[in-house]
């Protein structure tokens, strides 16, 4: 970067560490920086920390008073790199991060060389964080406390409210009045007089380009050297400071023999204006955009004038801007254009000493979908639409292929033609029944190129559009008859089906058992339901009756289905209807009219109603009796 001319900076995709909030520069734009670099009269030291990696630390300046990163006195590791308010920066850790230069940093800011010195910086304390009221016992940006002979020098010395100041000796010296330690990066710049008294306040302290604090402290030149930035050099150990390492990051620090002025500082001080283009449009060809640029600034220079520009960056065809034309001053202008494609439209932004600007991107489509998502269509046959506009009557036949990504959820036409003077087509997307219990699934209609002579049109591949398939299937088991059948002790036989009413994502088992074997038995024992369509199909159990040898007349059973087992969550654990079932005695009644012979008949004398109904009695009272014993016999 050349001292006094303006150089340019172009950055993309990357992200700043600002907090609280980062600012990010895309991929496929840029933001460029416009810095004029300050005079370079009596600039003796200037480290950037712009290094890309490494332990070496440059000197910008024409001193080549270049360093190294280092963990107390050991080269490597050290400060971490990070992004600063001017590309990198250094992040000191407060216990063992310096940055330490070949020549000594006290022929300067000691007095020896001039009797004037000046550090710039761009400092950032952590939120909240201490340094120490006892400047010796404080840490600070660089400098040395050397103990009992006045060769004391603090710049950048912090204390324990987060205050900043530099001094000179143990006497008074300046400090911001206010704490800097809000998290925040601030411009720093420091100024000591060795040629005045004491009392005629050889020190300044500007924050953020304004002079803040002025105060008085030793000015005899100091003899004790130090190499250090990132720390209050501790020249004989006394004290057994342990804060003495700078907690916080660093950026642009530099050292002056000279003193400093309010404009000069002010220049250090100003930052690029921070610029907002907007968000990156797209749209049909034809259509008026509208810009909404937007721009931060911190005011300085003081009484510099904010200038803002817009400009066409590429594109295919022509940008018009109103109001403007070819440029537009306005934050808010729209823009029209010749022809489609992708458009860079730029928003600078200066304040008179510094520039920058950020870019957003215009895509003019020829072809526009519209919508290009939030389509749902349902497996009961639901349908959604979405259109496919041209941006101007074509001279021939269009046509664009249309296909489903997944013809299991939606379908569509296989293609869409636009005849000669047509603009608008709708598509009709269509959900389909896939009878498996998976939720809402989404798929995508792939638009194609688009087929045509009229160059307008040829090759444009219009916008996909995203669709979701909402599900109607319940996944469920149905057992059929559950009720009224019979088996017989003769082997009679009886049936049931089970089937699955969707499609299992994995194999579904479901096991089949009698709850009295004594009276029927099932087959099979086991159903398998496969994961494909078969699982819609109906499968067979079989009941057959037990012949238990006694006269039990109709026994009522249950066919037990038991709960199914898989893989598949849906299915896994989920019950089905047991089925009731009767099985039909087939043991003779006792032969009693043969026991009694001919004691009894059909016309017994006396008896109301014939011995027909004696017979029935005494027969039904024997029954049980004949029943009983025969119980008792088997146990």
């Amino acid at each position: 970067m050349t001292s006094g001319a303006s150089n340019t900076l172009s950055v993309s995709n990357v992200t700043d560490r600002v907090t609280p909030t980062p600012n990010t520069i895309p991929a496929g734009s840029q933001r460029v920086f416009t810095y004029i670099a300050p005079a370079s009269v009596g600039l003796t030291g200037y480290w950037r920390f712009d290094e890309p990696a490494g332990d070496a630390i440059l000197d910008s300046s024409a001193s080549a008073n270049n360093g190294n990163r280092r963990e107390a006195a050991t080269i490597g590791a050290g400060p971490l790199r990070i992004e600063g308010p001017f590309v990198g920066a250094l992040e000191f850790d407060g216990v063992n991060d310096n940055v330490a230069v070949a020549a000594d940093l006290n022929t300067v800011l000691g007095g020896a060389a001039t009797g004037f010195a000046s550090l710039s910086a761009w400092v950032r304390l952590p939120l909240g964080s201490q340094g120490h009221d006892v400047n010796y016992r404080a840490p600070g940006i660089t400098g040395v406390e050397s103990f009992g002979d006045g060769n004391d020098s603090f710049w950048g010395w912090v204390s324990e409210a987060g205050l900043m100041g530099v001094r000179s000796e143990d006497i008074g010296g300046a400090q911001t009045p206010n704490p800097v330690n809000d998290g925040l990066w601030h411009h720093v710049a420091f100024t000591h007089d060795y040629s005045v008294s004491p009392a005629a306040n050889p020190d300044q302290v500007f924050l953020d380009g304004v002079l803040v604090s002025s105060g008085t402290s030793g000015t005899s030149v100091k003899t004790v050297p130090f190499f250090e930035i990132g720390r209050i050099t501790d020249s004989q150990g006394v004290g057994g400071n342990n804060r003495v390492y700078f907690l916080g990051s660093l950026d642009e620090v530099r050292v002056y023999n000279t003193i400093l002025n309010a404009a000069q500082i002010q220049t250090l001080a100003n930052q690029p204006p921070v610029v907002t283009a907007g968000a990156d449009q797209s749209v049909a060809f034809g259509t008026t955009v509208s810009l909404s640029g937007s721009y931060t600034d911190d005011a300085l220079p003081v009484g510099g004038v904010v200038t803002t520009t817009w400009s066409q960056v590429s594109g295919p065809g022509l940008a018009t801007f109103n109001p403007g034309g070819a440029t537009s001053t306005s934050l808010t202008p729209t823009v029209t254009f010749t022809t489609g494609g992708t458009y860079v439209l730029r928003l600078t932004v200066s304040d008179g000493e510094q520039t920058s600007s950020d870019d957003l991107i215009v895509v003019l489509s020829q072809i526009v979908v519209s919508p290009v998502s939030g389509l749902v269509t349902t497996e009961g046959g639901g349908t959604a639409n979405f259109t496919i506009t041209l941006s101007q009557p074509p001279t021939a036949l269009v046509t664009i292929n249309l296909s489903s990504s997944n013809t299991s959820e939606g379908t569509v036409p296989a293609s869409v033609t636009f005849a000669t003077g047509v603009v608008v087509r709708t598509v009709t997307v269509t959900g389909v029944n896939d009878l498996v219990a998976d939720g809402p699934i989404p798929y995508t209609v792939v638009t194609a190129a688009a087929v045509t002579a009229d160059g307008n049109f040829s090759g444009v591949n219009p916008s996909d559009v995203t669709v979701t398939n909402n599900d109607n299937d319940t996944p469920s088991i149905t057992v059929t008859p559950v009720l009224g059948l019979t088996t017989t002790e003769a082997g009679g036989q009886a049936t049931f089906t089970v089937v699955l009413n969707t499609i299992p994502t994995a194999p579904v088992m479901i096991g089949i058992s009698s709850s009295n074997t004594g009276e029927g038995s099932v087959a099979p024992a086991l159903l398998t339901f496969p994961a494909t369509a078969a699982a819609l199909t109906p499968q067979t159990v079989t009941i057959t009756g037990v012949d238990d040898f006694i006269q039990d007349f109709s026994i009522s059973y249950i066919v037990i289905t038991a709960a199914a087992t898989s893989v598949d969550p849906n299915y896994n654990g989920r019950s089905a209807m047991d089925v009731s079932v009767t099985n039909l005695d087939d043991e003779p009644t006792p032969e009693l009219e043969k026991q009694w012979g001919n004691c009894l008949s059909s016309t017994a004398a006396g008896v109301p109603g014939g011995g027909s109904a004696l017979l029935a009695a005494i027969l039904l009272a024997a029954s049980l009796a004949w029943r009983r014993d025969r119980r008792r016999m088997m146990r």
